[in-house]
């Protein structure tokens, strides 16, 4: 009797452990990327801060994974190995940034924060390994709708509303979503038909958020593609493989309609000249603010606090990265940053939509800090696990014919 109950308690968790539910929550933790609601703590309306329902779908994700490092069979272990000096020279700058300011509440936040984005990537790579093509295309599916939901989202926003500020805390961030993740479904494995459309309505709730940095990326992905894989141009022209223009073109026709705004527009939001002077004028007063008060705290205030401690006229964040890191972490937590960029790239095949991200995503970061943003931490596993699938096919396709 006991014997029976033991083989049946233990067939029932080899069968949770081997189904696809984690499969299904980065499925989902995906979508809900694009959909930031609701949210639980924080100050109201617009906050940054308390937890999303996104997080407790990821969380349960990353908890779905880490029952296999227990198991002795996790499949992220080299990129774990990879990032664990940048990731423990960040650790070190924060920690001595918060000798100097103590520790607060909000501090705590940004380790908690740092340490989920970390576990979210490392999860995704393992799920995403152990399901093999599957999973990748599931989460590819699920990829398109979160373009479309946060599309939506931005180009149904109001007159009262401020580009889907319902939602999201402030419109940089479905910014950089669309910008990433139309990089990311470049690559996805469905017809270019497909993939066109998504890509037009991606592009369409990017020119909603009116976000500069956020094409900026755009066209620094796309830009690396084309230029890294320049030699294969005389196989763009043949057949389907014309559609492959499709996202230049689009990216081609938004230059053109951001210029025309910039010279006619003079309003406070959108594209236009007025708007663009104001933004670059606060970054700038804000990052001189910034510098000035480092000759006070040369090692580092702590994470959070140039806006816990109101260090500058805008109370707000410096709106780059690594200053942010220079400021709050040191010239040490700086150096980490710099090391991560660097074993990111390394990380991401070359020619790939992968490493497109990664250097959009760190253009990006100078505009905005942009490391806890939930989405690239989930979108990049999956770019990178895809492109780790086509260089096993190629591979296999070279091997029969030779």
């Amino acid at each position: 009797m006991l014997a029976d109950i033991n083989l049946a308690v233990r067939r029932f968790f080899r069968e949770i452990n081997e189904s696809p539910f984690p499969t299904v929550l980065l499925a989902l933790s995906i979508i809900f990327s694009g959909f930031l609601y609701p949210k639980f703590g924080g100050s109201g309306k617009g906050s940054e801060g308390g937890l999303a329902f996104p997080d407790i779908v990821i969380g349960a994700m990353i908890v779905s994974s880490m029952v296999h490092v227990l198991r002795g069979d996790w499949l992220a272990r080299d990129e774990a190995r990879a990032i664990s000096v940048p990731i423990f020279v960040i650790a070190l700058g924060a920690l001595i940034g918060s000798l100097w300011a103590g520790l607060h509440g909000w501090i705590i936040n940004f380790f908690v924060r740092d340490i989920a984005v970390i576990l979210a990537f490392l999860s995704a790579t393992d799920i995403l390994r152990r399901g093999g093509s599957k999973a990748v295309r599931l989460c590819f599916g699920a990829l398109g709708v979160c373009i479309i939901l946060a599309a939506v989202q931005l180009g149904a926003s109001g007159g009262s509303e401020l580009r889907a500020s319902g939602t999201f805390p402030n419109p940089n961030i479905p910014g950089n979503l669309l910008a990433i993740a139309i990089l990311c479904w470049a690559s996805a494995p469905f017809r270019w038909s497909t993939k066109g459309g998504v890509i037009f309505v991606g592009i369409v709730g990017l020119l909603a958020t009116a976000s500069f940095g956020s094409l900026l990326q755009l066209g620094v992905g796309f830009g690396y593609l084309a230029y890294s894989n320049f030699g294969k141009a005389a196989n763009i022209m043949r057949g389907r493989r014309l559609l492959m223009v499709i996202p230049i073109v689009l990216i081609a026709m938004s230059g053109f309609f951001v210029y025309s705004q910039l010279r006619s527009g003079q309003g406070q939001t959108g594209f236009n000249q007025a708007r663009f002077d104001r933004s670059g004028g606060t970054r700038t007063l804000v990052w001189a603010q910034a510098l000035d008060k480092y000759v006070d705290a040369p090692w580092g205030v702590g994470p959070g606090s140039v806006r816990g401690y109101s260090l500058n006229s805008y109370a707000t964040e410096l709106h780059s990265e690594p200053l942010a890191y220079l400021i709050e972490r040191g010239p040490i937590g700086l150096f980490g940053l710099l090391l991560m960029w660097f074993v990111m790239v390394r990380l991401a095949p070359a020619r790939t939509n992968a490493r497109a991200m990664v250097f959009a995503y760190i253009v990006g970061s100078f505009f905005r800090e942009t490391a806890h943003y939930r989405h690239f931490w989930l979108l990049f596993p999956l770019a990178l696990v895809a492109a780790e699938q086509a260089r096993r096919e190629q591979s296999s396709r070279e091997v029969v014919l030779v």
